[in-house]
């Protein structure tokens, strides 16, 4: 959006190219993404902390504003209203998914940020799959870092064996090897802990 206008100048030019939008017209949509893609990437990276998962939000939630510009209502909210809506929305979609937290999981553990513990009145009150998250990423600290560096590969970042081989420029047997290895002792790990 240009500077010298404010939102409020803005929303005729919204309802043209909206209007424009659920006739087909590709140039409209171009520049209700022009107008404030800018302002919802800023959004996502601030909800998802990662710039690359907040583009893909962004591009999705244009490819539903292409879809869906014939059902928006003008009585409801204005075109960027109903557009941030969209995002926002899609933005907490992708933190509540399974695959968002193992990412993000995935990410602190690497980058050590994962170093902290909580006190137990804060892991109480929170939802019996963060806990198990969190139990997980304690018990993956434990390991050696061979060991560890497989898993988060693996399984939280989703690579087969041949890619962690290739990244890590071992032979497969040996990434096999380290998978097994880890997967007994954080298995030994829960069996000692389920006894106490």
């Amino acid at each position: 959006m240009p500077p010298e206008m404010s939102a409020h100048d803005q929303q005729p030019l919204d309802a043209r190219d909206i209007a424009a939008v659920a006739r087909g017209d590709r140039r409209a949509l171009g520049a209700l993404y022009d107008r404030y893609s800018s302002l919802m990437l800023g959004l996502g990276v601030r909800v998802l902390k990662n710039r690359e998962l907040a583009e893909d939000v962004v591009h999705d939630v244009f490819i539903e504003v292409w879809k869906r510009a014939g059902q928006y209502d003008a009585t409801r909210a204005s075109v960027r209203s109903w557009i941030f809506m969209r995002m926002r929305s899609r933005c907490l979609d992708v933190v509540r998914s399974a695959k968002y937290r193992k990412t993000t999981f995935a990410e602190e553990l690497d980058a050590g940020r994962l170093n902290a513990t909580l006190p137990g009145e804060w892991v109480a009150m929170l939802p019996d799959d963060m806990v198990d998250l969190i139990r997980l990423r304690d018990l993956v600290r434990t390991l050696p870092e061979r060991q560890r560096e497989v898993l988060v590969l693996g399984y939280f970042k989703g690579m087969s064996s041949t890619e962690m081989a290739a990244q890590l420029s071992i032979p497969v047997g040996t990434v096999k090897s380290r998978v097994r290895a880890a997967l007994a002792a954080l298995r030994d790990t829960l069996g000692g802990s389920d006894a106490d």
